[in-house]
């Protein structure tokens, strides 16, 4: 049977574990973070959400991504 203390004592101690992993954690974070605290990989992902907008709008102003569109679509008529 535990005792108060004993509880107390291993309370204690799994403060201190997640205590040390979360600042492990934030030293391994750390570089990956720039000054406004975005990571690398939320600044890849907006430039590739913004490239895709781009391309996006220059295929249709351009007329290739409905002529790409119905390539595919006839393609896959033609198989079923």
């Amino acid at each position: 049977m535990m005792t108060k203390k004993m509880t107390g004592f291993m309370l204690l101690l799994m403060v201190a574990f997640v205590s040390k992993v979360q600042g492990i954690f934030k030293r391994l974070k750390a570089p990956l973070q720039n000054q406004a605290g975005a990571t690398i990989i939320e600044i890849l992902g907006y430039a590739l959400l913004a490239v895709l907008a781009i391309v996006l709008v220059w295929g249709l102003l351009s007329g290739w991504l409905p002529a790409f569109f119905n390539k595919i679509t006839g393609k896959l008529d033609s198989m079923s």
